[in-house]
């Protein structure tokens, strides 16, 4: 089988963070008020449709990033950034400082003395 056909993983875009809302830490009676700052994710439409239903929402493993909208990019192309079994790229590791599964489920960061290489590729190659 030839595996370039096989689904890979592209960066499409990114955005500066500007505030990370981690559930653990928030009380259930506050949830409210961080879905109404994030009105389009996802988590908050389920939240909000729940409630009209007078469904009790809680996830207390749920981490909402909300990005900076002055930050924020969607590249003018895809950028391949796995290989066909969902692993950085060889050669991208001294770029992103990571290594390994790329799986989407799971939280991915860049550690900060990695940002300058990230968005020198991205102005490189995508942007």
């Amino acid at each position: 089988m030839d595996r370039k056909d096989e689904p890979r993983l592209f960066i499409i875009g990114y955005f500066d963070v500007e505030k990370v809302y981690d559930f653990s830490k928030i009380q259930n009676a506050d949830y409210h008020s961080v879905f109404e700052k994030v009105p389009n994710n996802a988590h908050s439409k389920i939240y909000f449709r729940l409630k009209e239903l007078g469904v009790k929402y809680s996830d207390v493993d749920l981490v909402i990033v909300k990005g900076k909208s002055s930050g924020s990019k969607l590249l003018t192309k895809a950028l391949l950034l796995g290989d066909p079994d969902n692993k950085m790229l060889k050669g991208f590791e001294s770029i992103f400082g990571y290594k390994g599964s790329l799986q989407r489920a799971v939280g991915h960061w860049i550690k900060n003395e990695y940002i300058h290489k990230v968005k020198k590729w991205l102005e490189n190659e995508g942007l």
